[in-house]
Parts: structure tokens; C-alpha cells; sequence
């Protein structure tokens, strides 16, 4: 019975009942209080239950993006982990970056941005949102910048050409906060975005080019998508002897890829040599 309760029905039994109540509630207060906490410490393990659901959930979807032979499968996997708890942590800033790039490497970039833009689309919701809940973060806008000059690719014409300046803001912010993150991710893209960008437009620039591809293999040398965009950019601009060497190079790091990559990049970069008049036995 509550104390409520308890109080109406001692309304019969006189004063001494309604004193015995008032010093109850006055003088026990704190001791209720104690008896409570120490008997139903509901919130704080509740709580502290919570964070460790959370790391766990996000270490096991970061496993999943991050393998080196991550499929689509695991991909899905990892996006329908963090989005299982994303409504219940909204200010940790990590579950959409990971949700960004995990949708970022569902999409397949060999085929029709058309195809593949819904993936792009969901990049770019999940990268604002990063950037709203930590501006400061250079991840969300990594993915952002990304997912903008995809936009562009399938926008065309002159508004694209405003599209990808956002995208540039975007990467060069990656580049002052954080130049490591992918990698050296940001000027690896703005590298190869310089080098294929048609020279009759503002970002066609092949010095600007070799400029980033080396800047990224100062800040991760054994990455071979970095030697490799320089190695291009070399070939493009004219310098054989350099592209040889960086083609070269590219090879024996050929082993931190999974079999199926490994294969189409030895294949892809022996036919590179061959195109520039170097012999097969010395470019195994």
C-alpha cells in the first residue's frame, strides 16, 4: 500500500497516526532515497549496457567495411548494424561516416552513374549528417566531397561545373584536417580529378595533378591506387621513365589487395609497361 493510501485510511486513528506520517516523510527522506539507489540501480547500468551495445555494434560493422575482401553482402551487413542502433545514439558522429562509406563502396564505379547513383544519394544524406552533428570531423566531409563530384558526373553540363567546386571545398577541408584519412584519400581524388578533367575546363590541370599523386604517396607510400594514379599522371604528361618506375613500384605492394584485385591490377599495369615499350621480364 502507498504512503497515499495509506494516509486516507489513518484519517480514523487520530493525530498520532497523521505525526508518526509527516515525521516519516520528512525525516527519512534521505534514507529512502539511499535504500533506493542501492537496492534498484536501474539507470546507470541500463545506460552503461547501452554504450557497450554501441561500441560493439560499430566495431563489428567497422570489421565488416574494412575487410580487405569486403563483398556487397558485407556491406549490407555492416549498413543494417548501425542502422539498428543509429535512431538511439543520434549525436554519435561515427555511425553515419561509417554509413557513408559503407555505401560508398556498395556502388560499383565501373558501372552507369545512373545505376549506381541511389548508393551515392544515401552518401550524401549520411556525410550531412556527420558534418552536422561535428563539423569539425574530416570524414563527413570526405564523403561529402566525393558524393558531390558523383553528383556532377551525372548532373552535366554547366551546373556540374559548380557542383564540382563544392566538391573541391569539400576535399581540400580533408586535406588541412586530417590528410591521412583514406589513405590520403583527398588528394588522391583532387589528383585524379585534375588529370581526367578536360583541359578546356577550369580543373584540367596535369602539374596540378602530379602535384597531389605525389603528395598522396608521401602520406601512404605502399598504397597502390596512389602510385598508380601517379604512375598514370607521369604517362600522361609524357614522362616515360618516370611512369615506368612507378608502375614498377606498384607491384611488389600488390600483395595487401584481395586475389581478385590482385590479378586485375598485375594485368592492368603489365599491359601499362608494355604500352610504354618496357620489357615483360622486367616488370615482374
Amino acid at each position: 500500500m502507498n504512503f497515499k493510501g495509506f494516509r486516507k485510511h489513518s484519517e480514523c486513528f487520530g493525530n498520532p497516526t497523521r505525526e508518526f506520517l509527516t515525521k516519516m516523510r520528512t525525516r527519512n527522506i534521505p534514507a529512502i532515497i539511499l535504500l533506493t539507489l542501492t537496492l534498484f540501480p536501474l539507470h546507470a547500468p541500463a545506460a552503461g549496457d547501452a554504450t557497450k551495445e554501441k561500441e560493439r555494434v560499430i566495431a563489428q560493422a567497422r570489421k565488416l567495411i574494412d575487410k580487405e575482401s569486403a563483398g556487397p553482402s558485407d556491406l549490407q551487413q555492416a549498413a543494417a548494424l548501425l542502422e539498428g542502433i543509429r535512431a538511439r545514439f543520434p549525436e554519435d558522429v561515427r555511425i553515419p561516416i561509417y554509413l557513408a562509406k559503407a555505401h560508398y563502396l556498395m556502388a560499383d564505379p565501373e558501372q552507369d552513374i545512373d545505376q549506381e547513383y541511389p548508393y551515392y544519394e544515401k552518401v550524401g544524406r549520411y556525410a550531412a549528417e556527420a558534418i552536422a552533428i561535428n563539423p569539425h570531423r574530416a570524414e563527413g566531409h570526405y564523403w561529402h566531397g566525393l558524393f558531390l563530384l558523383k553528383k556532377a558526373q551525372k548532373v552535366g553540363g554547366l551546373q556540374a561545373f559548380f557542383i564540382v567546386k563544392e566538391g573541391i571545398r569539400e576535399l581540400q577541408t580533408v586535406r588541412n584536417i586530417m590528410p591521412g584519412y583514406d589513405h590520403g584519400g583527398a588528394s588522391r581524388v583532387l589528383g585524379l580529378l585534375y588529370c581526367r578533367a578536360p583541359e578546356w575546363t577550369p580543373f584540367g590541370n596535369i602539374d596540378k595533378c602530379i602535384q597531389l599523386a605525389e603528395e598522396s604517396i608521401r602520406i601512404a607510400p605502399d598504397h597502390p591506387l596512389n602510385r598508380l594514379y601517379l604512375a598514370d599522371a607521369y604517362k600522361k604528361r609524357g614522362d616515360k621513365e618516370a611512369a615506368i618506375r612507378e608502375y614498377l613500384a606498384i607491384l611488389p605492394k600488390t600483395g595487401i589487395l584481395p586475389e581478385e584485385q590482385r590479378w586485375d591490377y598485375v594485368q592492368g599495369i603489365t599491359g601499362k609497361l608494355q604500352s610504354l615499350n618496357q620489357p615483360a621480364a622486367e616488370s615482374k
